[in-house]
């Protein structure tokens, strides 16, 4: 499991805030997130929103992409719950605290439109590109006129919440909520006023074909409760019950067919409503959402509900009416039914890895393996016989090893193990094991317990170093590693783990994760969500602050100055660029993040709960300068005083004529001021930054024209 790579001299720059964005579902597909909403604007062009992360199609949902949205969104993330295409060209997405964002491309880029208001909006609806209204807490209602530049309050400031909103034409809509209430106006908007439902739950969903002829939904008692009206709402009368079936969602065509979804299954009717017959179902699927094209159908939810068994995203495609349904969703560990709680990756390279999963129904332990960057996944195997590994790691495509109280090892990539160490009869738990090839390593656990092989086969305690818990290991050769454990013990050894000397740690928690990456940099995290970082070998730890809000589960360092740490009670990703100063939030998921590893320097998984699998092939969005090319056009850069306390003088020549732009950033990637953005003939340039009143630390002057981009790092300091 340990990551075995090591890059010397990479200068590091920061591009944009949008980390998590570049982190990618591999498992499940097409998301991991509820599918809470999706619309489609024809038979191709669609989105789908999760909890956080919007997907889109552009071919019916044969294939799904994640939507960028920019820095404000993956810095500070909100809830999405409902979205809409007006044509085929304007969309709109709406959430909590007012939230509403704004598409004039299809969906392919977004905007934040500021909704004057800061109640959660459960939907939206446009007649056209510009005029539309949202719906939401305290029975708020706005409303635009201009495509969404300008919101204005039309019903706000009462208890309860409106939860969907429909029209028939620029006059006449309706919206439901709280109390069994439906409002209606005829002149859009301007007045609105209630009508009566008989209802007094929930009304969570209303549907209308015309001005006359529309279907309101509740929820009563764990039932759904359809009602309708011929003329406009005036009159309401209930005309079917799903006895025992949840209903979230409905759909009509017309006034005769239409579609509604729940838990489990999915109902047509073609007399209006009053008769119902089941087109698709499977009792493992919580179905939020339908919506539809001409004779195409689509609806979005979740496969297995609840929450001991959720597995990933649910969406399904009809393109005959409802007659048949294709699954557009899928877990690419298989069967799709089964959860797998994935607690453990391991990669050798960048296209091959394994995974360490339990399964949810039998709880036998599954092993995966991926040799083409993770597009497929292989069960190599699932026993129950074999127990929950404490940690393994692999040293080429056949040999690994997994350790708890035993060691076992494979040779087959993980289709059989065999067991190496079997001490009895009660022994110790082993919790890391570090391999440097498939001849040396070593093995951790409780009671002090150090294991050593250097055949690959045998294991050898070394005695008498510590009887203190041992958490992890990490060795960067066959000589340099560390290991710690409780009491806030830090040993290092430079002989292969014959002699350890005591590093001080200056705390007495349990210190649970290591990495290093060289002989001089490394981070341990422990308990009360301590974090050390070391530059010198260990000589000396220092105590870094985040605001981490829970315990953290693992840290992974990618070179000297970035870092990724995975919190386990609030399921938080933090990173750092600038060697652990400052730690950056970004990102919630659905299932719970359990652990992280890289394999080069831009290649990283995050796996986790209910099949969890992430990628990235930019090291999650915290870009080096080894992604540029940085010879062709600024030969030179430089500044000088560095480091500085105000002012300093920034170096850069250009060999060819073209628009040169000069930014500098912070190291959260946050812009600061632009020095320079002007068309310049070949030659060498200086511009100057002063940077009086800024905050000391790490700054960043990215030098770009339409060729290349050039970095400086520079330090200011008091």
């Amino acid at each position: 499991m340990k990551t075995k790579f090591y890059f010397l001299g990479i200068l590091l720059i920061i591009v944009n805030q949008q980390v998590f964005s570049q982190w990618k579902y591999n498992n499940p597909y097409p998301s991991s997130e509820y599918i809470l909403c999706i619309d489609f604007a024809n038979s191709d062009l669609g989105i789908a929103i999760g909890n956080y992360t919007p997907i889109r199609t552009e071919n019916g949902g044969d294939s799904w992409k994640e939507i960028s949205l920019g820095d404000e969104f993956y810095s500070q993330p909100r809830y999405f719950l409902s979205v809409f295409f007006a044509d085929e060209q304007n969309a709109w997405i709406v959430g909590d605290s007012g939230l509403i964002i704004h598409s004039s491309n299809g969906g392919l880029d977004w905007e934040i439109q500021n909704s004057n208001t800061n109640k959660t909006l459960f939907s939206v609806f446009f007649i056209d590109e510009m005029t539309g209204w949202a719906v939401g807490g305290d029975k708020t209602i706005i409303n635009t006129t201009d495509g969404g530049n300008t919101w204005t309050t039309q019903s706000s400031g009462n208890d309860g919440y409106f939860k969907d909103i429909c029209f028939a034409d620029a006059n006449n809509g309706w919206c439901c909520g709280t109390d069994g209430i439906i409002y209606a106006t005829t002149n859009g908007g301007e007045l609105w006023t209630p009508q009566q439902s008989g209802l007094t739950s929930t009304i969570t969903n209303i549907n209308f074909v015309d001005e006359n002829t529309g279907w309101a939904l509740d929820i009563t008692d764990g039932n759904s409760n359809l009602i309708k009206t011929e003329n406009g709402g005036n009159s309401w009368t209930q005309i079917y019950s799903f006895n025992s079936t949840l209903i979230l969602d409905t759909y009509f065509i017309n006034e005769n067919e239409g579609y509604v979804t729940g838990i489990g299954s999915t109902f047509k009717t073609t007399d209006g409503g009053q008769s119902w017959v089941v087109v698709n179902e499977n009792e493992n699927t919580s179905l939020y959402s339908i919506t539809g094209i001409d004779n195409t159908v689509w609806i979005g939810g979740i496969i297995g509900y609840g929450s001991s068994n959720n597995i990933g995203s649910y969406i399904s495609r009809s393109t005959d009416n409802g007659v048949s349904w294709e699954d557009l969703s899928f877990s690419r560990l298989n069967p799709y039914t089964t959860g797998y709680n994935i607690f453990s990756a391991d990669f050798i390279d960048d296209n091959t890895g394994w995974i360490f999963a339990i399964e949810s129904e039998t709880f036998n332990l599954a092993v995966f393996q991926t040799t083409d960057k993770g597009e497929h996944w292989e069960l190599k195997t699932s026993d129950n016989s074999l127990y929950y590994f404490s940690d393994n790691d692999f040293v080429n495509s056949t040999d690994g090893w997994g350790c708890n109280g035993w060691i076992y090892h494979t040779d087959d990539a993980g289709k059989t193990w065999s067991i190496q160490y079997q001490p009895s009869p009660y022994p110790p738990e082993l919790l890391a094991i570090d391999m440097i090839d498939n001849m040396t390593g070593w093995c951790v656990g409780e009671n002090g317990i150090i294991l050593k092989t250097v055949d690959g086969q045998t294991w050898n305690p070394i005695f008498g170093i510590t009887s203190n818990d041992i958490y992890d290991i990490s060795f960067i050769s066959s000589d340099i590693g560390w290991i710690t454990g409780e009491n806030g013990m830090i040993l290092k050894t430079v002989d292969g783990g014959e002699i350890w000397s005591q590093q001080v740690s200056n705390t007495s928690l349990k210190l649970k994760c290591i990495t290093f990456y060289d002989e001089e940099n490394g981070w341990i995290t422990g308990d009360n969500k301590t974090v050390l970082h070391t530059t010198d070998g260990g000589q000396t730890w220092v105590q870094q602050e985040g605001d981490f809000n829970g315990e953290i589960e693992k840290i992974v360092s990618i070179d000297e100055e970035r870092a990724w740490i995975l919190t386990f009670s609030q399921n938080d990703l933090f990173s750092t660029l600038d060697g652990g100063n400052t730690w950056q939030k970004y990102y919630k998921t659905f299932g719970q993040m359990k652990d992280i590893t890289f394999t080069s320097i831009e290649n990283g998984w995050i796996v986790g709960t209910d099949g969890l699998i992430l990628h990235t092939e930019n090291c999650g969005g915290l870009v080096s300068v080894n992604n540029f090319n940085l010879n062709k056009s600024n030969r030179t850069f430089s500044n000088f005083p560095n480091p500085f306390k105000a002012n300093t003088t920034i170096l850069y020549s250009t060999t060819v004529p073209a628009i040169v732009n000069v930014t500098v950033y912070n190291s959260l990637g946050e812009k600061i001021t632009t020095l320079l953005n002007e068309f310049q003939m070949p030659g060498n340039y200086s511009v100057e930054w002063d940077g009086t009143g800024l905050p000391a630390g790490t700054y960043y002057c990215i030098i770009e024209n339409e060729i290349n981009t050039s970095v400086v790092k520079m330090l200011l300091v008091e």
